[in-house]
């Protein structure tokens, strides 16, 4: 699993029913990106806020094609190099390099270390080093 060092700018509930919040969302930022990243685990703490932590993220994406081009994060609009692919339980898990961020991107088909990729997406939180909190750890 690919970790990225990266300051933690803000946390946001998301879906909330009778008081009680299911989902969040955390904003990083890294480079002169600023990103925000799905928590669907609760896994970021109230008091990240304003730190550096490791992370791992993943790619929920909606488009993609192999198309080059300069590295990019915006919104949700992304494009960035294949610089590992393992397959696992019949998928290709890929690490992009998003210009310094590495994300985890699951495809059924295999696209080759060093082709560059563009696709829209959600970012979503998989891990969260030294977590002490979310449903994760219920």
């Amino acid at each position: 699993m690919a970790f990225n060092v990266v300051r933690v700018l803000e946390i946001e509930p998301g879906a909330e029913l009778d008081g009680t919040v299911y989902d969040q969302w955390v904003k990083i930022a890294y480079k002169e990106y600023s990103l925000s990243l799905f928590d669907m685990n609760m896994l970021a703490y109230e008091k990240a806020a304003g730190d550096y932590h490791e992370i791992s993220i993943g790619v929920m994406f909606t488009e993609l094609e192999e198309e080059e081009g300069p590295m990019m994060a915006n919104r949700n609009m992304f494009r960035g190099r294949v610089v590992a692919v393992a397959k696992e339980n019949g998928f290709f898990e890929h690490v992009v390099d998003l210009d310094g961020l590495k994300v985890i991107l699951s495809d059924h088909e295999e696209h080759k270390i060093g082709a560059s990729l563009r696709f829209k997406a959600r970012l979503d939180l998989l891990d969260f080093r030294g977590a002490v909190g979310g449903w994760k750890n219920i």
